[in-house]
């Protein structure tokens, strides 16, 4: 029987099906490897938006990369794509689309992050409830990313 925790990240836009056929299609070790994912988020963001403010592009494009592969693994296809933007972005030294991208990126990392970490503890909303404006710690969280 499925633990009740991948529902409930069904529930908040991950991808499950994707995110377990990297696993092998074990429910223990995904929800070990995306509980981790979520917490590591704000260190991740941190670091990568440090090397945006620095304009280290070279090694912001490494980070985005690995972020958008990392995001694949587990099923979060939207923070995957927004994160391949942002990494071919750097690899054409398309600046302009860095500048525009980057604070999207960080928000909706960190925002699927959030419902992540609330859909494992059971907390999460249901999936007719949630929306991004639901995420509890939200404004702390973006207020810390400023």
């Amino acid at each position: 029987m499925a633990d009740p925790k991948i529902a409930a990240l069904e529930a908040v836009g991950v991808d499950v099906t994707e995110g377990l056929q990297y696993c092998r299609n074990n429910e223990k070790i995904f929800l070990k490897i995306i509980q981790k994912y979520a917490e590591d988020a704000e260190g991740k963001i941190a670091e990568i938006k440090g090397y945006y403010e620095n304009k280290d592009y070279e090694n912001y494009e490494i980070q985005v990369h690995g972020l958008k592969s990392s995001s694949k693994t587990m099923g979060v296809m939207d923070v995957s794509e927004l994160a391949k933007e942002q990494e071919f972005a750097a690899k054409e030294g398309n600046i302009a689309k860095i500048d525009e991208g980057h604070g999207k990126l960080f928000e909706l990392y960190s925002e699927r992050a959030q419902k992540i970490l609330a859909a494992l503890s059971g907390e999460a909303p249901a999936a007719s409830d949630a929306s991004a404006g639901d995420v509890p710690g939200k404004e702390e969280l973006a207020e810390k990313l400023k």
